[in-house]
């Protein structure tokens, strides 16, 4: 009997709290953040502009040609998905945290084969998948 009277009390006190929360304007306040955030697109594409513009510079791109859709932290790795809207073909720029595969200096020196054997070896069994290029 206890239990039952527990569970009366406890949905009596959520009730409660539910228009109470209703009352001082909670919920509404709740709803127009989630509505702007939704509705309002360009404000959206804006921010997420501003976030990833230290990966990569969507400034001078065409808004209304593509949009932003994710900024991911995967592992050591960060991406931004982009999609072209009148295709909705994806784009994915990775900025790794690792050092440059190759650079200037290797390509000129002399161990070059040895730096893109090292390369091959890591990276050999790593799965990248590209479609429809």
């Amino acid at each position: 009997m206890k239990g039952c009277l527990s569970l009366i009390i406890k949905t009596i006190i959520a009730v409660l709290v539910f228009f109470g929360l209703l009352h001082l304007g909670v919920i509404d306040f709740i709803k127009e953040k989630i509505e702007e955030y939704r509705g309002n697109e360009e404000v959206r594409q804006e921010k997420m502009v501003d976030k990833t513009k230290d990966v990569v510079d969507f400034s001078e791109i065409n808004k209304e040609e593509y949009s932003i859709n994710k900024d991911l932290k995967l592992l050591k790795n960060r991406m931004i998905v982009a999609e072209h809207n009148s295709t909705s073909q994806k784009m994915i720029m990775i900025e790794p945290k690792n050092e440059a595969f190759l650079t200037k200096e290797d390509i000129t020196s002399e161990k070059i084969e040895e730096k893109i054997n090292t390369l091959v070896d890591k990276y050999k069994y790593k799965l990248v998948k590209f479609e429809k290029i």
